[in-house]
């Protein structure tokens, strides 16, 4: 592998490795028979790459969808920062670790990558538990 100027990395059969940015979103689940997301942004990446600096951030509604309300990650952080921690398989890179969930508590969490225009299906309160 090699490091590219703009910060990346290549591979020696010149496929990227996606590289960690302020500005990425991530997304956890979780629910017991419905389904719920947190999202975070990335605000800062360590030096040594290992953790990452994090902040909740906000949704648009979409509209909804039968039972769910249709949701899009967006850029706006809101709270306090907290770390991460950040791992990598394959060409994928996941965010781990506790975040802040409902006032003083914490919840830990595994974080995928949002893709640039995915909408999340999350159950409206009415249908969940």
């Amino acid at each position: 592998m090699r490091r590219l100027r703009g910060g990346g990395m290549m591979r020696k059969d010149n496929t990227m490795i996606p590289e960690l940015k302020k500005g990425d979103l991530f997304y956890t689940s979780w629910g017991y028979d419905q389904t719920n997301y947190d999202y975070v942004a990335v605000i800062a990446v360590s030096k040594t790459g290992k953790t990452a600096k994090c902040s909740m951030t906000q949704f648009l509604h979409m509209g909804s969808d039968g039972h769910n309300n249709v949701q899009e990650p967006i850029f706006c952080p809101a709270g306090k920062t907290f770390n991460l921690r950040i791992k990598k398989s394959g060409d994928s890179i996941y965010l781990v670790g506790s975040y802040p969930f409902c006032q003083d508590s914490r919840r830990r969490g595994y974080f995928s990558r949002v893709d640039t225009g995915k909408q999340f299906h999350e159950t409206d309160a009415l249908y969940g538990h």
